[in-house]
């Protein structure tokens, strides 16, 4: 037996080969060979399928005649003596065994089969089936196929905590207890066995761990996330422009217009020489770019343009000469596929649409440049194309690229969008959806039918969305005056959620986890959740129901988006829908849904204000993803997210917005936000970082100078906040309970009625103004005045007294950091020095809450100009959670960043690495903490040390004296 740090390797009885290693904490890659060998199969050799470098060490433990592999998040047990597998969480628990030795032989083919629980489910496949969403009990053939399988992916999870990845692109099939109720089994007729069994904690974990070996999804440019039509096949360009301006005369946003095959001189030209239809798209050879041309005027309105594609090449061509390095010196390269292509994209073609013709065709007889057999190439051909057409864009043009397809295999989400191509109805497209969403390709879409409300309502709420004229008239501006007037409605609806479907993309891209998420992605443990069809989760909030009007609610607090009604889950609901609405759309509690404004196309102009409607339950909190939205700067680190939060409690509201962390280029300087509350009654006070807002009447629209409103009868609080800075902003509202004056006098919520000396006040006080967490210090305001003034109403002065401590101790915090008390407070430090104009105890706490705001964003300001605004955002972290171990590649993560960024822009910056910046500043507060009194084990945790002899060790090497004598 071979073995390294993360691998073994050794021979079966019958002569084969067995080796396993470990790729990550919860992946192990299973081989069965008949030499020691190993050759990597196509979607390694072409880098569909990625893998560490180097393989990750785990502990290896040989046990009599068994070998386990343990990464500490999973044990994989190996017998030696047949290959037999058993797969185990951290905690001992059996996910899965083999229920005989895995089988390769020569002639017979792989097969593996496994143990199945009795309770166990199954989900994955691709678009293997359109009938159903839990593969427990089926069997499926993994081949593309026209219709019934445009993209079967080799990848199943179960609801144990495991998952299953085939590495072949040979025809193969999965039984998931079909034949036998308790057996999973895949077999093959031809190839070795190789596969990878993942071991997670849920299924989001699973598909993480798959997109981290299949490739995660390629996030789409932003406008691709807008509205493609597809215009009639057999017009011209003139006509395709008028079918372009009837979108902005009907005032229907769209980004998108698509040619049909009519576009070229030759009809189904599969060729690489092709050319525009001379009469239809004449384009002179004299000025084939700029406005003056038909390209040119969509570009002018603000459309791109999508050209649909045939292909019939062999791409392995390419693909092998690009193995060799580009090839010997004496070899001609062979054309890339994508090269006759680069004039259409100088001309201003920004996408193409990869339509499935001979892909899905047999081609047994044909010789591959590669000298794989059509076995091996049919599967893999689909994605092969994807995957150069992505890269010659992207190398062309810098640019994001928008490819969608119709067919794909393993891997597909890492170049290509897909639309769900021919169905008996939209229905089936729906069940297509959700089952490439359980594996892992995100960016799905249909053709929309819009004749219909319920077509238009599933059209709109998927990943992207798309109508395809092709030989009928389909275009919006042609339906009757209600449904062309509900298809407005929905398309201006879905561009304004565009900031949270996309930032939904962006966590896709990082994790994923699709944007069009079937039920039990998000409540796996109700079995009611378990194989719905006509439900789904459009990112984490919206519950979408297509083509019912039944929809399950799980449990928990849902909103009716069109009705505002609420209601209690778990239940069954029939839905009453309005006439303006074409299907069920419900909003989770504690939901944070960013809006833009209506716009007619992405980019049209810069979004400076973001409207957030906010549906309070609990403790929420949602981060909103922005990047330019056309490079991969994205994966470099360029992207600003901001983290919203929203408390309820019985009595009030609280929404806090955390400070815009990162940059990319063209980000807005200044950001401004119109919160739409929806609450369920007037509330009786509002503020603004601390300062009192007064109520205004009601209005067409909210004025940020003269306060907030409340409108009764949508039940929704509005407020626009001009930001004139990057700072936090905390807006908290006093909800009315069933006793008003009792709910005006406890103005301090009763948790918070804990006493509180001064020492931990100013402490906790003095943590969160440093940091900028103007919520934090308002708290520790509050909480400190609730424990002054309890007793205040048997003494009806005695919070004068109160009043005037925490101006002292606020003007006390500025001076002794270094900081003028006039400066920080502006106007308001007059009204320190004279507290008799101050008639109530409330009125006291809100000046005490106005003072600590100025503090936090003079200090925020400095702050500003002090550094970038990732480095601000780190040292913001630091500053928070010092008594935690921090690495520079878990700030790197929380951030978004790359590592290597961060450590560069860190150096840069502070002019030190990051580890030497941390090591010296706990340090120094470890020497501060002992100086004010602390006891050594206290200033050990206080700086993150769990070990107080290592702590006492590392302090005195680095002051020269032990901690303890700095302590006397």
């Amino acid at each position: 037996m071979d073995r390294t740090d993360s691998s073994l390797q050794f021979e079966l009885p019958g002569g084969n080969w067995m080796r396993v290693e470990v790729l990550a904490a919860g992946t192990f890659r299973v081989r069965l060979s008949d030499s020691t060998s190993f050759a990597e199969p196509p979607l390694i050799r072409y880098g569909i399928l990625r893998e560490p470098g180097s393989g990750r060490r785990c502990a290896i433990r040989h046990l009599s005649d068994t070998v386990e592999l343990d990464t500490g998040k999973a044990v994989l047990a190996v017998d030696l003596r047949d290959g037999n597998l058993l797969l185990r969480d951290a905690a001992g628990t059996e996910l899965t065994r083999t229920a005989e030795p895995p089988r390769f032989g020569p002639d017979g083919g792989f097969r593996v089969r496994f143990v199945l629980a009795a309770e166990e489910r199954f989900y994955g496949l691709g678009d293997v089936t359109r009938e159903r969403l839990q593969k427990r009990g089926t069997t499926s053939d993994i081949r593309v196929t026209n219709i019934s399988a445009y993209v079967p992916i080799p990848f199943v999870m179960s609801s144990r905590g495991w998952a299953l990845l085939m590495n072949t692109t040979r025809r193969h099939t999965f039984d998931l207890g079909a034949a036998k109720r308790d057996r999973l089994l895949v077999e093959g007729p031809k190839g070795e066995l190789d596969c990878y069994l993942f071991a997670g904690s849920g299924f989001s974990e699973l598909l993480d761990g798959y997109t981290e070996i299949a490739g995660k999804p390629a996030l789409l440019p932003i406008w691709a996330y807008g509205l493609t039509f597809i215009s009639h096949d057999t017009l011209n360009a003139r006509e395709v422009v008028d079918d372009a301006l009837r979108f902005r005369l009907e005032g229907i946003p769209c980004d998108t217009i698509g040619l049909a095959g009519g576009w070229m001189e030759r009809r189904y030209d599969h060729s690489t020489v092709k050319a525009w239809h001379p009469e239809r798209f004449y384009t002179p050879k004299s000025a084939p770019t700029g406005p003056h041309t038909f390209i040119g005027t969509l570009q002018s309105h603000g459309f791109k343009l999508s050209l649909l594609l045939y292909c019939d090449y062999d791409l392995s061509a390419h693909e092998e000469f690009e193995l060799r390095d580009g090839g010997r010196e004496d070899e001609e390269a062979p054309e890339p596929w994508y090269a006759h292509l680069r004039p259409f994209v100088d001309q201003g073609t920004a996408s193409f649409k990869l339509i499935g013709s001979r892909q899905l065709q047999s081609h047994p007889n044909r010789q591959w440049a590669s000298g794989l057999s059509d076995e091996d190439m049919h599967n893999l051909y689909p994605v092969l194309l994807a995957k150069q057409m992505f890269n010659g864009y992207l190398e062309q043009t810098g640019r994001r690229p928008m490819m969608y397809t119709l067919a794909g295999y393993a891997g597909i989400q890492q170049y290509a969008a897909t639309w769900a191509g021919q169905s008996r109805n939209d229905k089936e497209a729906l069940v297509s959806m959700l089952n490439h969403g359980m594996s892992g390709h995100v960016h799905t879409t249909c053709d929309m039918f819009i004749h219909t409300k319920e077509g238009i309502h599933f059209g709109f709420l998927q990943p992207w969305s798309q109508i395809n004229s092709w030989a009928y008239f389909r275009h919006p501006a042609f339906l009757e005056e209600g449904v062309r007037e509900l298809f407005k409605t929905y398309a201006r609806l879905r561009y304004r959620l565009l900031p949270y479907i996309y930032s939904a993309a962006h966590v896709a891209a990082r994790t994923g986890m699709p944007i069009l998420r079937a039920m039990p992605l998000h409540f796996p443990d109700d079995p009611a959740c378990g194989d719905l069809l006509h439900q789904y989760m459009l990112g984490p909030s919206l519950l979408v129901g297509a083509y019912t009007d039944c929809v399950y609610l799980p449990a928990g607090h849902w909103f009716d988006y069109w009705t505002g009604e609420a209601h209690e889950g778990p239940k069954r609901l029939d839905c009453q829908l309005p006439d303006d609405a074409g299907g069920p759309l419900f909003v989770r509690g504690g939901a944070i849904l960013p809006m833009w404004p209506d716009i007619d196309y992405i980019g049209q102009t810069p979004v400076s204000r973001i409207a957030l409607h906010i549906y309070p339950h609990g403790r929420s909190e949602f981060a909103m993803y922005e990047d330019d939205g056309v490079t991969f700067g994205y994966k470099e680190g360029e992207v600003a997210v901001t983290v919203m939060h929203c408390e309820e409690t019985a009595e009030s509201v609280r929404v806090r917005i955390e400070p815009r962390a990162g940059i990319y280029a063209g980000m807005p300087a200044k950001r401004d936000y119109e919160l739409i509350v929806h609450v369920r009654d007037k509330p009786t006070w509002l503020s603004l970082n601390g300062v009192r807002l007064p109520m205004q009447p009601k209005r067409p629209k909210p004025d940020a100078a003269r306060g907030w409103q409340f409108d009764r009868l949508r039940g929704t609080l509005r407020l626009l906040i001009e930001a004139r800075e990057e700072a936090e902003l905390c807006v908290e509202a006093l909800i009315p309970t069933a006793a008003p004056a009792a709910a005006v006098r406890r103005s301090i919520p009763p948790t918070e009625r804990k006493s509180v000396s001064s020492a931990e006040f100013e402490k906790r006080l003095e943590a969160a103004w440093k940091v900028g967490r103007h919520a934090e210090a308002s708290g520790a305001l509050r909480q400190w005045w609730a424990s002054r003034t309890k007793q205040a109403a048997s003494a009806d002065d005695e919070w004068r007294m109160h009043l005037l401590e925490g101006c002292l101790l606020l003007a006390r915090q500025a001076s002794h950091n270094g900081l003028l008390a006039a400066e920080v407070f502006g106007e308001d430090y007059a009204v320190m020095f004279n507290l008799q104009s101050i008639a109530a105890q409330e009125q006291g706490l809100a000046l005490l809450e106005t003072l600590a705001g100025h503090l936090v964003r003079y200090v925020h300001r400095l702050s500003e100009s002090a550094a970038h605004p990732l480095i601000q955002e780190v040292m913001h972290i630091l500053e928070r959670e010092l008594d935690r171990q921090l690495s520079l590649n878990e700030v790197a993560e929380r951030l978004h960043v790359h590592p290597s960024h961060l450590s560069r822009l860190f150096k840069r910056e502070i002019g030190q690495p990051f580890s030497e910046y941390v090591w010296k500043l706990k340090m120094e507060r470890g020497k501060t903490f002992l100086e004010n009194g602390l006891k050594v084990y206290e200033a050990a945790a206080k700086t993150g040390f769990k070990d107080v002899s290592y702590f006492s060790r590392v302090f005195r090497k680095y002051w020269g004296v032990p901690p303890v004598e700095l302590r006397r």
